[in-house]
């Protein structure tokens, strides 16, 4: 037989995925009062399961801690009379709910992080609210990573390596952890709008030092060698420029392979170079 309503325990689990899922914080300035249905019970139903409905609404009463929220309809029942059935559960504020659900200190928590976030920019409680589960998973590092955010705001597009940032108790690791917290947050503060939109990496586009990409090659004609070296790797840029270095580097020809295994077994040419190209990844050859 269909169960004529929800049970207390299933009552609570929808209640608790819902949460889990942040569909109370992200919304909880709209969504409060919330009315949870606990369906439609209807005179048919009355009348072919009395017992059953009497029952279920002596559980629903029994329940300590959901009476309370029980909103109740009344319904005239042309055999039984007057039925009062209860319709709806009511909770009048997200504490209410978070404390039904066992989970009132996260709600203290996500409220003193959006103060938190409303103290340093107000952007950043807009953030906060649209992203309630990441601001429950930094809460215990809220205060260091405005701490870092204030920093950056201070010193925009510094042009030094994130390792290079001295704060205390704010280390690399701690850093490229909240990277993309950052970036969002970066984002959007208004007066930090020189940004370099031409990439998605943090330190492209807020202006960081990175690790120089390497090139390697290796030279083909065996009377060519730099400084004795024949297979050399450095930084793209530098390598860019042995193009106005002929005089020292009679090159005539450059080869570029797609691994390094090619690359290795090249056969001699003379004035010529073969460039490892690392497997389909010409980046460093854009410019």
């Amino acid at each position: 037989m269909k169960a004529i309503g929800p049970t207390p325990s299933e009552i609570r689990d929808k209640l608790v995925q819902r949460w889990e899922k942040g569909f109370f914080l992200k919304d909880y300035k709209r969504l409060f009062p919330y009315s949870f249905p606990l369906g439609t019970i209807t005179s048919k139903q009355i009348t072919d399961s009395y017992e059953q409905v009497q029952k279920w609404i002596q559980i629903l009463q029994g329940d300590q801690k959901i009476a309370p929220f029980i909103q109740w309809e009344e319904i005239n029942h042309r055999y039984f009379g007057r039925n009062k059935i209860p319709k709806r559960l009511l909770f009048e504020t997200a504490e209410a709910l978070a404390l039904f659900l066992h989970r009132l200190d996260q709600w203290k928590q996500f409220e003193n992080s959006l103060l938190k976030l409303k103290q340093t920019n107000e952007q950043l409680l807009i953030w906060g609210e649209e992203h309630p589960l990441e601001v429950l998973r930094i809460s215990s590092e809220l205060e260091r990573l405005i701490t870092l955010y204030r920093w950056m705001c201070d010193h925009p597009r510094p042009f030094i390596y994130l390792r290079q940032i001295d704060l205390p108790d704010i280390d690399t690791k701690f850093t490229e952890k909240h990277l993309k917290t950052l970036s969002s947050w970066l984002t959007r503060t208004p007066h930090l709008e020189n940004r370099d939109h031409s990439s998605t990496r943090f330190e492209d586009v807020f202006g960081y030092r990175t690790k120089p990409e390497l090139i390697r090659f290796r030279f083909l004609d065996p009377s060519i060698r730099w400084f004795g070296c024949d297979d050399i790797s450095i930084p793209a840029d530098q390598f860019c420029k042995l193009y106005y270095d002929k005089n020292s580097l009679p090159i005539e020809r450059v080869f570029v392979v797609e691994n390094d295994i090619s690359a290795l077994s090249f056969p001699q040419v003379a004035n010529s170079m073969v460039v490892f190209g690392r497997g389909y990844h010409f980046d460093q050859f854009r410019d």
